[in-house]
Order: structure tokens, then sequence, then C-alpha cells
């Protein structure tokens, strides 16, 4: 991300007018965020902390899917892919097949957790493990230091990235530290007005650029570079090593890639967006474009690194980027103008991703740490606590991407840090007997193997983590239910009174009707033939071959069968959200529901009437539909 020396020319004004107005916006839609809080806050239509955390439970599909888009690819997928295309050849084709892990385990678990989300009033990433497995504070612990750590050090590359970006694009005019100090002000600025109704607003705008741009990389092989076939050519004759077949390591880490996908779900941030999502079919819609985002993202990051190959001479893996703008925006005025695009794109994929990762930290540690700690704070501390929180994590950041540290290895297990959440949060939803401490110490081993295994650069310790995660969790859970006995009482929860009208909390212990029909994890076979070509992505059945592979239309052979593969796991998933998805009907919070918010008041989770559109409905019963759908 630093070494962006390449990119260091002159523009001229023309990027620098694109990010005005695009830092114009968001603070324009800040602004707007913080009127529109305010007036749902006063209505009674949500709390203070549902309102910020959760922007009301009310972000419609077309605000989540680019939200959910925008906040899923970092500035890495512009700046960072086309210099690994460049160095690995279509071996970077990999990036694209992990978000068909990403969109499985999505489609197995996102409406579980809305369903839930919406009975029992959850409002943070670990109200469904307390439900689950009680008050377990090592348990519960684990899991936040587990999230944590890795979103944490995230946010500071992105930081770094930042800074460097625009230290570049100023021609080292702005120093890194000081842009950095900029991105920091602007992030808390328009969080704490507008909360997760600004972010997921300027998600919007975001996302939409960055579609836009990596689209434009099309354009650019095709106009600029002479074509995918006429590069293929050239790359066959005399750069082999580019297209030859992915060695045994390398496919290894390709499925670990399809693995961790599978993880990202768990992250706060995309855990948060599916508890807002306004109803099921924004939900829905979201997870279908975001399967098919790699098509529109990562696979023409990639291509733009390798159509680089022939026409950028000696350059390092981080320059790649700046060389290939700066040979587009020679071209000619339109060309300079698309140019400016992408690098003003570059710039709100860091963003985007950056604003995320930080109010999601934030509501992780506020919500399911401080509010743990203090179940009586009102909603007016919380939000301070979480305030706090974002500051310092901000100032943390600014401080740790100026020390010049190498992030490397922190980096490149980050998500193989995060799956190992995975079988606490999933497992436990159709594991009636699934015992609290034999996940703890799955878990905890799970983190040491992967820490290890990358310290010493072993190929896929993702796999390896979850791996023995699992067979501990699965060997271990009968002793563990025999030594330690886990009788579920309501005095076990954080919150145990009943509801204002006598309702119980939701408790999801007893799990016999909670995977329905309606979803598609009721169907596990179909669930099992996606997996199956999720897998069969990884070109384990290529051959290895000494020189290069075919190609067909300027891609290796196996480059495009494992595209086939992915694009026909990707059809499935789509017809399975069109053919398994929860109703809006069955999202109603029905007698059962009820969680405490952190002002003390209890919001209502009862079935107002069957004639009523769905709504969840705190604190009055105020139909959540009479809300400007975002």
């Amino acid at each position: 991300y630093r070494d962006l020396n390449a990119m260091a020319q002159s523009y001229g004004a023309g990027v620098w007018a694109i990010l005005g107005a695009y830092f114009v916006g968001i603070f324009g839609i800040a602004i707007y965020a913080f009127f529109r809080n305010r007036a749902q806050i006063k209505s009674g239509t949500n709390t203070a902390v549902q309102q910020h955390y959760l922007a009301g439970f009310g972000l419609g599909w077309v605000v989540l899917m680019f939200s959910m888009v925008a906040s899923l690819y970092s500035g890495y997928a512009m700046v960072g892919l086309p210099g690994e295309g460049y160095e690995k050849g279509f071996v970077s084709t990999r990036w694209a097949c992990s978000a068909l892990g990403i969109v499985l385990a999505g489609a197995m678990w996102m409406p579980l957790f809305l369903k839930l989300g919406r009975k029992c009033g959850y409002i943070s990433c670990l109200d469904i493990l307390y439900d689950r497995y009680g008050s377990k504070p090592l348990l519960h612990g684990m899991v936040v230091v587990t999230l944590a750590g890795p979103v944490f050090m995230y946010m500071v590359a992105q930081f770094t990235a930042f800074g460097g970006t625009i230290e570049a694009l100023s021609e080292q005019k702005i120093p890194s530290w000081a842009a950095s100090i900029a991105l920091a002000i602007m992030l808390l600025v328009y969080e704490t007005f507008g909360g997760l109704t600004a972010v997921a607003l300027t998600d919007v705008i975001q996302g939409g650029v960055l579609i836009f741009g990596s689209l434009l990389f099309f354009v650019f092989v095709g106009q600029i570079f002479g074509g995918l076939p006429h590069i293929g050519a050239i790359l066959e004759e005399n750069y082999p090593q580019s297209v030859k077949v992915p060695t045994i390591d390398d496919k290894f880490t390709w499925l670990g890639w399809v693995v961790q996908g599978m993880g990202y779900p768990m992250y706060p941030h995309f855990f948060s967006r599916v508890l807002a999502a306004k109803d099921a079919r924004s939900l829905q819609i979201s997870l279908g474009m975001t399967a098919m985002s790699p098509f529109i993202v990562l696979l023409p990051a990639s291509l733009i690194g390798i159509a680089a190959i022939p026409n950028v001479v000696d350059a390092a893996n981080s320059e790649v980027f700046g060389e290939v703008m700066g040979q587009v925006l020679s071209q000619g005025t339109v060309w300079y103008i698309l140019g400016s695009i992408i690098l003003a794109a570059s710039v709100a994929a860091i963003m985007s991703t950056s604003d995320s990762l930080l109010i999601g930290l934030s509501h992780l540690i506020c919500l399911d740490v401080f509010r743990k700690m203090r179940p009586q704070s009102t909603d007016k501390q919380l939000l301070v606590a979480g305030r706090i929180l974002s500051l310092l994590a901000a100032a943390l950041a600014v401080l740790l991407g100026e020390a010049k540290l190498n992030l490397s290895l922190l980096l490149a297990m980050q998500n193989a840090l995060i799956v190992q959440t995975l079988p606490t949060y999933c497992l436990g939803m159709i594991w009636k007997r699934l015992h609290w401490f034999s996940l703890l110490m799955g878990m905890m081993i799970g983190v040491v193997i992967v820490i290890l295994f990358t310290l010493v650069k072993w190929p896929a310790p993702i796999l390896w983590g979850l791996g023995i995660n699992l067979i501990i969790v699965g060997v271990s859970n009968p002793f563990w239910s025999w030594a330690l006995p886990d009788v579920r009482t309501k005095e076990d929860r954080w919150n145990p009174p009943p509801g204002p009208n006598g309702q119980q909390f939701c408790s999801i212990h007893d799990l016999d009707n909670v995977v329905t029909p309606d979803m598609p994890l009721g169907h596990p076979v179909a669930l099992a033939v996606v997996a199956v070509f999720a897998v069969l992505s990884v070109p384990f059945w290529a051959p290895d071959t000494a020189g290069a592979a075919k190609l067909v239309g300027g891609m290796p052979l196996w480059a495009v069968l494992s595209y086939t593969f992915l694009a026909v796991g990707v059809a499935l998933i789509l017809l399975f959200l069109f053919l398994w998805w929860p109703s809006d009907a069955s999202l109603v919070p029905g007698e059962s529901g009820s969680k405490k918010t952190g002002d003390g008041e209890l919001e209502e989770s009862l079935l107002q009437n069957e004639t009523e559109e769905h709504s969840l409905a705190p604190q009055g019963g105020t139909p959540l539909d009479t809300q400007e759908n975002l």
C-alpha cells in the first residue's frame, strides 16, 4: 500500500475535482443522516442505540446492496490486486473464488440470523450467543478478541493505504500522516453524526464508484492494451510462467481463500448489516448482488494487472496500479476523465472499508463488552462510550499506520482467525447438544494453529486451523457435556427479567424449529452441491505442466474452467435464494421475542395485527414501514 511512488506524477486538477465533490457529498449525507436519525428517535420508532448502530432496522435493498459490496472490497481490490496479477499471472484470479465461500455461508446463516434477530430483538453480534449458550464470559471473551483483533489490524491497513495514496496523488505535498489524520476526522464526523445510516448511505456513492471503476478495467484491457486474446498470445510466447497451471501449494492456498470467505459474514460490520436489513427481501437481493460481485470487481482488477505484464517493465508489485493509470491518463481527454474516476474509486474503496470497520469495531466493543459489564447503562451512556471507542481506535490506527510496522503477517492471518468463530456461531444453531467449552477449546487451539502456521509460512494455515478446530469440537464435546453439565436457566443469561407483558426472553436453546424449509439451510443437499462447485473452482483437477497452458480466448483453459465452475456455483446460489428465503411475514416478532436495550427499557416484540405490515416495533409498536425506505 505504501510504495506508490509510481503514482507520483502530475495528475492535474481532474482527480482532485472528483475527490473534492466526493468528500462534499459524504459530508452532505452525514448532515442528512443526523436529522433523519434525530427525527426517528424523537418519534419513538427506535432507540438511539438502534438508530446509531443498526440504522433503525431500515436499510432497504438498494442501500444494503451497495453497502455490502463496498464494505466487502477494500482498496486492495483496486490498488493491490493488479499488482498481484502482474506478479503471479492468472493465479491471481483465485480472489474471485473466495466470494463463493462468502455467499455460500451467507445463504446458510444470514436468513437464520435475520429471523432470530427480528424475533428476539438482537442488536449486537453476540446477543445470539448469549441466548444460545448463556452467560459464558470465557467463550464470549474469546469470540470478541478473535473478531476485534483482525478487524483492528485490517483498519490499520486501510489508514496506511489512504495515507500512502493521497501522498502519492499529491506528489508528496500532503504527507501520509496528514492524510491519515484527515481520514480519521472524516470518519469520526460522519459516524458520530449519522451512525450506520450515514455509513451505509455513503457506501452507495463509494460502492457505485467502485463498481463503475472496476468495469472500466475491462475497457482499458480491450481498448488500450489490445484485448485479452492479444495479451494472452504475448504471454504464452514470452511469459509462459504467467499462464501456467498453479503449483500444488498455490492450489491449497486457493482452497484456503474459498474457506476463509465463509468467515466473512462473521465480521461485525457485515453481521450488523444483516440485523439492520429492512426486510427479508432486502437481504435476499443484497446477497444475490454480492454473489455476482467477483465477476464485476475482482476479475477485471486481476486482468488489468495481467495486461500490464508485457506493457510495464520491471515494476514492483505495488507500483503496477500507478504505472497502468499513468498510461491511461496519457491517452487523451476521455481517458484522462475515466482514469481520474478510477483513482477516485481507489480512494473510495479504502474509505468504504475504513468506515465500516470503525463502526463495526465500536459496535462490537460497546454493545458486547461495555453493555454486558454495565447492563443498566442508558442509551446516551452507550453512545458516548461508543464514540470514545471510535476516537481511540482511529487515533491508534493513525499512529500504527505511521509507525511503518510490517503488518503483512497479521493481515495474512486476519480472515483465518475470523473463521475460527464459525463453529460457535453456526454449529450451535443446528447441534442441540453442542457444549460451549468444546467450542472454546476448539477456537483457542485453532487460533494458535493459524498463528504458528502463518509464522512458519506453512501453506493454507486456515485449513489446518479450522480443521483442527472442528475435530476438537467434535471429539471433546461428549466429554465436556459429561464433565461440565450445562443446565440452562433464565438466570444464566445476562438479562433475565421478563418483558412488560410477561413474555419471556427469546431462547434458542431448544432448536427444534429454528431451521425451516423456507431458508436454504433447510436444504443441506442443495447447499452441498454448491460446496462441491466451490471446491471444483480450485484447479486441483488441472495437471501440473512445465510450460504454458492451452489458451481459450486469451485465458488459460484451467482458468476458464475454474471460472465456469465458479459461475455454476453462483447461479445455483441465486436459484436457491429465489426458491428458499424467509417471507417478510415470518420475520414478524413473535411472543417469545424481547431484548433489553441499554437504557433499561424493553422492546416489545409482539405481533400487532395480522393485517399490519411486517415490522420490528420496539417501544410502542410503530411499524417500521412508516419510515422512509433508505
